[in-house]
């Protein structure tokens, strides 16, 4: 984006096209209304790593103009309109600079889902539909989402000038191998035999049964455990660890 090279969420092709395409046109996405996305993603399984990049790709491409501390802010809606109140409230606390916040803001409206002919939603939409003229929102809605919550998104587009509704896919055994390998590279780990490192993941994947982001959460922090940190840089060998993790990661996924 305007020479910035950011890394993208796995598994989030379309997303990822859709700000690429903003990008090639982002002299007239600057002079438009803010663009919000509609994302069928469950919570835990990526939502503020997409949150983030949508940020990031928007303040990069200088789409979106930015007038807080914060480059996105983040809310998971319960149903409840007290709840609700004290979000839009918290909202207008971070339009530090300015009147109205001006960034991105991401909401997990899966709990709205029982009430789509409630109060709690006309307020909901309400409230988006004035923040849409300085924010950019991204709407969460869950991977399969109900009835009443294709009845909230209709709503939602009807209300907001300029909405992306953006399909997903289920992660495969290479993507939750990725996700788990660049956070390894994050923390600065390198990770061994360098050859093999990526199949004998997607193995462990296989193996150990993991589906989505909170199941790859619980194999980082066991590699995490059983890297070597004696040396001037971090080491994970996969090899042997490999072998011993399948006890651990049954018995982690009985506690959810």
């Amino acid at each position: 984006m305007e020479n910035v090279s950011l890394r993208a969420p796995v598994g989030m092709d379309e997303l990822i096209s859709v700000l690429e395409e903003m990008n090639d046109m982002r002299d007239g996405y600057r002079r438009a209304s803010p663009t919000s996305f509609i994302i069928p993603l469950n919570a835990g399984n990526g939502q503020t790593t997409v949150t983030r990049y949508i940020a990031e790709t928007l303040q990069k491409s200088r789409i979106q103009r930015f007038g807080g501390l914060d480059l996105f802010l983040e809310y998971r809606l319960d149903g409840t309109l007290d709840q609700m109140k004290w979000v839009f409230s918290n909202i207008n606390v971070n339009a530090v600079y300015t009147n109205k916040y001006e960034g991105v803001i991401s909401f997990d409206i899966t709990g709205l889902s029982a009430y789509s002919n409630g109060k709690q939603v006309d307020y909901f939409i309400s409230e988006v539909k004035e923040l849409s003229a300085t924010s950019a929102m991204v709407f969460f809605i869950g991977e399969t989402p109900s009835n009443g919550m294709l009845s909230i998104v209709n709503r939602l587009q009807d209300s907001i000038r300029s909405t992306k509704m953006i399909h997903t896919r289920s992660y495969t055994q290479e993507d939750l191998a990725s996700i788990i390998e660049m956070e390894l590279e994050d923390r600065g780990i390198r990770m061994e035999p360098v050859d093999s490192f990526h199949d004998l993941m997607c193995d462990v994947i296989r193996q150990n049964q993991v589906e989505n982001v909170q199941d790859a959460l619980i194999v980082i922090d066991d590699a995490l455990i059983a890297t070597d940190y004696s040396g001037t840089i971090p080491v994970f060998d996969i090899s042997a660890w490999s072998e011993t993790l399948s006890n651990t990661t049954e018995k982690e996924k009985t506690k959810k």
